[in-house]
């Protein structure tokens, strides 16, 4: 997962130019990714 790697780098250099609301969304965000991510590699497994 070397776009999971990549995303979590860029969020811990960027993570303190994001406040509130912003933050909220860009946390947000990232979760969906993983998710869509996860539910990727999974597929074809049920």
């Amino acid at each position: 997962m070397a776009a999971d790697e990549a995303g979590d780098r860029w969020m811990v250099e960027h993570l303190d130019e994001y406040q509130g609301d912003a933050l909220r969304e860009l946390v947000e965000a990232r979760i969906d990714l993983l998710r869509d991510m996860l539910d990727a590699e999974n597929e074809g497994w049920t």
